[in-house]
C-alpha cells in the first residue's frame, strides 16, 4: 500500500447513535483509508455497521453488501465469517467503556462503473478474556457512485466517536 496520505476530513460525536462522514471520496483518489481511533459507546456491547452513501448522502441499504472475515481471538479459538447479499457492512465488536479502534481501505467508491472494495483491520477487548483483532474483506456489488460512509453499531450509543478519511496516493 502506498504511504502517502493526504487527509480529506474528520468527524466525531459524542452521545451519538452513528456518525456520518459526508462527501469524503470524490475523483481525485482511487484509495481511501478510514481511521478510526478510538470508540465507546456508552452501556453494553454491538457489532460495527458501516454503510455506503450515494451521491445524495443517503445510505445504500439494498442487499448489496458481502463480506468475510477472521476474528482472531487471544483466547479461544478463531472464528471465520461470510456473507453475501446483506443490508450493511457488518463486523467487529465494540464494547462499553473500552477503546475500539479500525483502519479501513476502500477501493473505487466514487467510479460509477466499478463496484466498491474494502479492506479492514480492527482491534478490541473483552472483560475477562482479553484482547481480540479482526482482519476483513467486503465488496458492495453495486455499481454507484459513493460520497461518504455511515458508522453506527448493531444497538447502543456512542459515548464517543472520532473518525478521519485519507486519500492514498
Amino acid at each position: 500500500m502506498a504511504s502517502n496520505l493526504e487527509f480529506i476530513k474528520s468527524a466525531s460525536g459524542s452521545s451519538v447513535s452513528s456518525l456520518s462522514v459526508t462527501d469524503c471520496f470524490s475523483d481525485k483518489y482511487d484509495v481511501y483509508q478510514i481511521s478510526l481511533v478510538d470508540a465507546q459507546l456508552t452501556t453494553g456491547a454491538a457489532n460495527w455497521v458501516l454503510e455506503f452513501l450515494d451521491s445524495g448522502g443517503s445510505p445504500i441499504t439494498s442487499l448489496v453488501y458481502d463480506r468475510a472475515f477472521l476474528t482472531l481471538r487471544a483466547y479461544n479459538t478463531f472464528i471465520e465469517t461470510r456473507g453475501t447479499g446483506l443490508g450493511n457492512y457488518t463486523f467487529g465488536y465494540i464494547n462499553a467503556s473500552e477503546s475500539n479502534g479500525f483502519e479501513m481501505f476502500v477501493y473505487n467508491p466514487y467510479s460509477s462503473s466499478d463496484y466498491t472494495f474494502l479492506n479492514y483491520q480492527h482491534s478490541s477487548f473483552v472483560v475477562g478474556n482479553g484482547g481480540y483483532g479482526n482482519k476483513g474483506i467486503g465488496v458492495m456489488k453495486s455499481a454507484e457512485t459513493v460520497t461518504g460512509i455511515k458508522l453506527a453499531g448493531t444497538s447502543g450509543t456512542f459515548s464517543s466517536i472520532a473518525v478521519s478519511v485519507y486519500g492514498v496516493k
